[in-house]
């Protein structure tokens, strides 16, 4: 049971996250960060299909869904190349808001919103540049 409530949002520099949205940016910490060290020390670090997935899918959605989800959350946080697609950049943001808020664009940490406003018509946080 969450301490806050189920709609609770809080400002994250990447959008108005969620609880969901803020255990899967902790989840992505962990795990990316963990092969970061894990592989400076010159060890293999591979992260199961089924945690890698919603990771990878609550985050990320626009990452490719033909590709493993390990290999695909690494190259999502601009780790690794993934054949067929474009190196991920150095700008990358997460969507940490809820999914259906997605707008179908790839958030950029280059061009970040200044602020969040909410929307009453919409019922969601809407960003402003």
């Amino acid at each position: 049971m969450w301490a806050a409530p189920a709609d609770a949002r809080a400002y994250h520099n990447a959008g108005m996250a969620d609880a969901d949205g803020f255990l899967a940016m902790g989840c992505d910490e962990i795990l990316v960060h963990g092969w970061d060290a894990v592989r400076g020390f010159g060890g293999e670090f591979a992260v199961p299909e089924d945690l890698a997935r919603p990771v990878l899918r609550r985050l990320f959605p626009w990452a490719p869904t033909d590709a493993p989800p390990w290999p695909a959350l690494l190259w999502a946080n601009g780790r690794v190349d993934l054949p067929g697609q474009p190196r991920q950049g150095p700008d990358w943001l997460w969507h940490c808001a809820p999914l259906e808020e997605w707008d179908g664009t790839v958030q950029q940490a280059a061009n970040p919103p200044t602020s969040f406003e909410w929307d009453d018509d919409a019922r969601r946080w809407r960003p402003h540049w």
